[in-house]
């Protein structure tokens, strides 16, 4: 049934019915509209919390992958760190064994003028001493490349992550400007419904009102 409908047959209604009867019909009219904005200020008050209940877990889920990838990042420079100090001491070892290479060119010089006959076996010790130091040092760079490409291979997939984050974070922006325009959209169809309620409150108190006061005139008389 229309509201005008409504009002109507409640005027016809309060041309029988009794003063009190027509009072208590007049104050259920005109209590109507504001129930009906009172239910639909709750109902948006709860989508509304809804949403915002959404948006907050969606902000602590932004955090923590913000607080993720503080983390991996700290874990790659520990990583890098690792290999600098590692390539430092690679260093060291290489400065030693030079030394020690220095060192033992010394001491053969003395041995090969003091005793010719330690030569051969002073051949043989160098010569296992290069093979040694061959193999430490292939070893040693088998194991750097190994590390450079562990750290290669991690850089990749933290640019990757950090990749999808950015993708994610977009659509989490648009779904949050989206959630902002349908929120305007409900706050001004809400606001139309509550001046369409008030217009109609002041219409029925119109009709309403030059009837109940002929019906109380007659009443007194």
């Amino acid at each position: 049934m229309e509201p005008a409908t409504q009002v109507h047959a409640l005027d016809q209604e309060s041309n029988l019915q009794p003063f009190g009867e027509q009072a208590n019909a007049l104050t259920t009219r005109q209590h109507r509209p504001g129930h009906s904005y009172g239910f639909l200020r709750l109902e948006f008050e709860r989508q509304q919390r809804e949403e915002l209940e959404k948006l907050e877990s969606k902000r602590k889920l932004i955090e923590e992958m913000e607080e993720k990838q503080k983390s991996d990042k700290a874990a790659l420079e520990r990583m890098q760190q690792e290999v600098e100090s590692q390539r430092k001491e690679t260093e060291i070892v290489q400065r030693q064994i030079r030394k020690q290479e220095e060192s033992l060119k010394r001491r053969s010089f003395h041995i090969e003028s003091r005793l010719k006959d330690l030569l051969a076996e002073k051949e043989r010790f160098e010569e296992e001493r290069l093979r040694e130091q061959q193999e430490m040092e292939l070893q040693k760079k088998r194991q750097e490349e190994e590390r450079f490409l562990r750290v290669k291979e991690e850089l990749q997939r933290l640019q990757e992550l950090n990749h999808s984050e950015k993708a994610e974070k977009t659509q989490i922006f648009e779904e949050l400007d989206r959630l902002k325009r349908e929120k305007d959209e409900q706050c001004a169809k809400l606001e139309l419904e509550k001046k369409r309620l008030e217009e109609q409150e002041k219409g029925s108190r119109s009709c309403s009102w030059p009837i109940w006061r002929s019906s109380f005139g007659r009443s007194r008389r």
